[in-house]
């Protein structure tokens, strides 16, 4: 009963670890694009979710690159 639960932990981790991986090319990025990059690095907050969490970056993100 909580196999899909672990799996589906284990695969934000490993999202979030090959993330890090990149470290060096996500330096790279200008700072809001850092930012979502790094909110999004787990796969497990979408625009649609961000929207929601944080509606002021989520369109000050929108403003300025569209989404």
């Amino acid at each position: 009963m909580r196999r899909p639960i672990v799996e589906k932990l284990l695969g934000a981790a490993d999202s979030s670890a090959r993330w890090y991986e990149g470290f060096s090319q996500q330096m790279a990025l200008q700072p809001m694009e850092f930012a979502m990059s790094y909110i999004q690095r787990s796969g497990r907050v979408d625009f649609v979710k961000l929207r929601l969490l944080s509606p002021k970056f989520a369109a000050a993100y929108e403003e300025q690159f569209g989404k």
